[in-house]
């Protein structure tokens, strides 16, 4: 379960055998014309600050700031969760990273928890390493059959990693 493009990870796991499920579960292939004209307000927003970097995806965008400095990093999140208050789109947490993607997309939390619901006779295993991680291994925490591990990260809150590890 990836926020990536499945095919993106496919090539990277090569003949190995398993199932990737992209994009955080949701199938849409284009964005609409409200995220085009939000992806358009982010580049405006952000363009010129060293560090940040907005990506375009199938269905949407991500702004990356893990390459900000320290000096400029408060500021940088302040604006960041300002604008992602303004938008019309359903608003995800990754590592030093806020992802936008149409009203009514799934998490990883969400898509996680149907893979639960399908696989209840089976062990499901799930690593990640950011926010949105957490987020799903937390909701998935009571189920029998799962088990979560999240890799430690400076981007990642110790809050989370700590409720994880209970």
């Amino acid at each position: 379960l990836t926020g990536r493009p499945q095919n993106f990870v496919r090539i990277k796991l090569g003949r190995m055998r398993v199932r990737v499920i992209g994009l955080h579960g949701n199938r849409q292939n284009r964005m609409g014309p409200g995220m085009l004209k939000l992806l358009a307000r982010a580049k405006k927003r952000f363009a010129g600050i060293r560090g940040m970097q907005v990506e375009r995806k199938p269905a949407g965008f991500v702004v990356h700031y893990r390459n900000v400095g320290k000096a400029g990093l408060a500021g940088v999140e302040r604006s960041i969760r300002s604008f992602a208050k303004g938008a019309d789109a359903t608003v995800l947490n990754g590592r030093k990273s806020l992802e936008f993607l149409p009203l009514g997309s799934k998490s990883k939390a969400d898509a996680l928890a149907a893979i639960l619901r399908r696989n209840k006779r089976r062990l499901v295993l799930y690593v990640g390493d950011d926010q949105s991680d957490a987020e799903a291994i937390l909701m998935a925490i009571g189920n029998r059959n799962f088990r979560g591990a999240l890799i430690r990260s400076r981007e990642v809150k110790a809050g989370g990693i700590r409720k994880i590890s209970r």
